[in-house]
């Protein structure tokens, strides 16, 4: 929970020894915004940023590790970092490349010689991976310490990734013709699987001595084999079902960025190709041109029987401080779309030209474009006003 605080009880905090962290940096700082929305663009996924303030000789955190990638920014006085190598030292294998961040560790229970030891300054930048234990304290010669953290690959795995495919994969095998995956199971397999069951090695290891076996043990192998070549057989297909949904998956994912990441910090020189400079812009006709506002900010889905653009430009500034506003279309209006959302600086389309089989009807062109146009996401200029290319390209 938390509890608003004055600023005297704030200060009064920190004279004690306690540490000032500031949640979204990038909310009150267009710097931070910047700097994070550009690191978005780069990475493919969401990054955020939390503020540290640190008094004298003072340690925020116990030893821990993050289950996000972090990227350490010193920005006033200095700050001494011990870093922890995950898997070793006494340290579980299981926690390397964690999906949850860890519990406290005790000070006194790290290892003597830390993988690394270093000293930041202003200007310094400190990588640490995810799952790598880290702790840090201000130096006792700085008043205080200031730094910037910047994380990134939250829940951004393939085990995310997986999770988004496998139920419906399973769905999709188990449904129609999937008569394989509706099977009963084996008479009386609960005989011979489960852990109580599992002495493969110890049979197979008397088999090799040449040692008598049993006819019930020879039995029990062979339905234990066989259970498993069943089993492997059915995972192949699954697994054949899964590939059918890369690209399925791969936008359940965009999704999730798109409703996580940053609105994109455009330029005045971006603006002016935009809705905010509709009156300058003029009127959208076949001849104007056309394209994305920055790539990456919008995605489109085919969703029962629609396409449907989701995009950040309406998007907080603050971690899912305003759900997703996703714009539906019918689904002969998504080759158009998909020009458009791939026509990126310093690139442009002309309208008359953007894709709209069967009927390449120019007033079903102009109604996307100004559906996007209205929303923010796409730029617009008119011929005889612009210098870059015309033509469709991603980069």
């Amino acid at each position: 929970l938390f509890f608003p605080a004055s600023s005297s009880d704030v200060w009064s905090n920190f004279s004690s020894g306690c540490s000032v962290r500031l949640l979204c940096p990038q909310n009150y700082s267009e710097d931070v915004w910047e700097t994070l929305s550009a690191l978005e663009h780069v990475f493919g996924c969401m990054v955020g940023a939390n503020a540290y303030l640190t008094p004298r000789g003072s340690q925020g955190f116990a030893p821990h590790y993050d289950d996000v990638d972090v990227f350490v920014m010193q920005q006033e006085g200095k700050k001494r970092w011990r870093v922890y190598e995950p898997g070793v030292g006494g340290f579980r294998k299981e926690e390397v490349l964690p999906r949850v961040s860890s519990k406290d560790y005790d000070v006194d229970s790290m290892p003597k010689k830390p993988y690394l030891d270093v000293t930041l300054g202003p200007g310094d930048l400190l990588y640490l991976p995810r799952g790598w234990i880290h702790q840090a304290v201000t130096t006792p010669g700085d008043e205080y310490s200031l730094h910037l953290t910047v994380s990134s690959m939250m829940q951004w795995s393939w085990c995310d990734f997986l999770e988004q495919v496998l139920p419906l994969a399973q769905r999709n095998v188990t449904e129609g013709e999937g008569l394989e995956f509706r099977e009963g199971l084996p008479i009386g397999f609960l005989d011979y699987m489960g852990v109580a069951n599992d002495n493969d090695f110890m049979l197979k290891e008397k088999q090799e001595e040449n040692n008598n076996l049993k006819e019930t043990d020879i039995q029990t192998i062979n339905k234990r084999t066989k259970f498993r070549q069943i089993l492997k057989s059915k995972m192949n297909t699954l697994t054949k079902a899964v590939l059918k949904l890369a690209d399925y998956g791969s936008d359940e994912m965009g999704k999730i960025f798109t409703s996580d990441r940053l609105p994109p910090m455009l330029s005045s020189s971006e603006k002016k190709y935009t809705s905010d400079n509709k009156f300058e812009n003029g009127e959208i006709c076949a001849s104007t041109l056309v394209r994305l506002t920055r790539p990456g900010i919008a995605r489109l889905c085919m969703e029962d029987g629609k396409a449907i653009i989701y995009h950040c430009g309406d998007n907080a500034r603050s971690y899912r401080g305003q759900p997703l506003s996703p714009l539906e279309f019918e689904p002969d209006d998504a080759p158009t779309i998909e020009m458009i959302l791939n026509t990126v600086a310093p690139f442009w389309v002309k309208v008359d030209d953007l894709r709209h089989p069967p009927s390449e009807d120019l007033e079903d062109k102009i109604g996307v474009v100004e559906s996007l146009y209205e929303e923010g996401i796409v730029s617009i200029e008119q011929p005889g006003f612009i210098k870059e290319r015309v033509g469709s390209a991603k980069k």
